[in-house]
C-alpha cells in the first residue's frame, strides 16, 4: 500500500524488507517477490478491463514479447548469478542496483523532467526498452513500474495512460515469463513452507 501511495510500486520495496527481515535463501525471496508482483499486476489488470485502452494492439504485442523475453532472460541471469556469488553479496549487488533503479525515476520527475525534453521516438522501440525493462525487473524480481513509467514519458512522450497501460503490460508479462521459467528450472515445485508463510 505504501509503494502504490508513494508511486513506487505495489513490491518495489518488499526485495529489500525481506532481504532484511527475513532468514530466506535469496532464491526463496525472489519468488515471493515475483508472486506479489505477479498479483499486484493481476489486480489492477482486473481492474483496468471496463477502462479504454489507450495503446495500439501492436504496442501491446511488441511490450508483451519484449517483457516476457526480458523476464525469462532476467531468471536465468539471476540464477546464474546466485550460483557465481555467495549469498549476501548477491543480497547487497541486487540491492544496491535496486535502489540506483528507484531512484533515478525519483530524480527524473523531481528535477530532470523539467529540462529533458521528451525525444518522441518511435513506438517501435517500446520492444528493445520492454526487454530491458522485463530483464531488469526479472533480476530483481520486482515490477519495475517506476522505470517504465520514466522510460516512457522520456523517450515517447507517452500521456499518464499510455505509460500506467505500458508499466502494467511490462510487469504483468516480465513476471509471469520469470514465474514459467523458475517454475520449469525448479520442475514445478513450490517453495518451502518457510517461505510460503511470509
Amino acid at each position: 500500500y505504501y509503494g502504490l501511495g508513494c508511486g513506487l510500486g505495489a513490491v518495489t520495496l518488499l526485495r529489500p524488507l525481506l532481504d532484511a527481515v527475513s532468514p530466506l535463501a535469496p532464491s526463496s525471496i525472489a519468488m515471493l517477490c515475483t508472486l506479489a508482483a505477479l498479483s499486484a499486476s493481476l489486480v489492477s489488470a482486473f481492474f483496468a478491463l471496463n477502462q479504454p485502452i489507450p495503446l495500439a494492439q501492436e504496442d501491446l504485442l511488441l511490450l508483451a514479447t519484449g517483457a516476457a523475453l526480458g523476464g525469462i532472460l532476467g531468471d536465468l541471469a539471476a540464477f546464474r548469478f546466485l550460483q557465481m556469488l555467495p549469498a549476501a553479496a548477491c543480497v547487497l549487488l541486487q540491492n544496491a542496483l535496486l535502489f540506483t533503479l528507484v531512484a533515478l525515476p525519483l530524480l527524473y520527475f523531481n528535477t530532470l523532467s523539467r529540462t529533458l525534453k521528451p525525444l518522441g521516438l518511435s513506438r517501435i522501440y517500446s520492444f528493445p526498452v520492454a526487454l530491458l525493462i522485463g530483464l531488469l525487473g526479472s533480476f530483481l524480481a520486482y515490477g519495475a513500474e517506476p522505470l517504465t513509467l520514466m522510460l516512457f514519458f522520456l523517450l515517447f512522450d507517452a500521456e499518464n495512460d499510455e505509460s500506467f497501460l505500458a508499466s502494467l503490460t511490462i510487469t504483468l508479462f516480465a513476471m509471469a515469463g520469470k514465474l514459467v521459467t523458475m517454475l520449469i528450472r525448479t520442475r514445478l515445485s513450490l517453495p518451502d513452507p518457510d517461505a510460503l508463510l511470509w
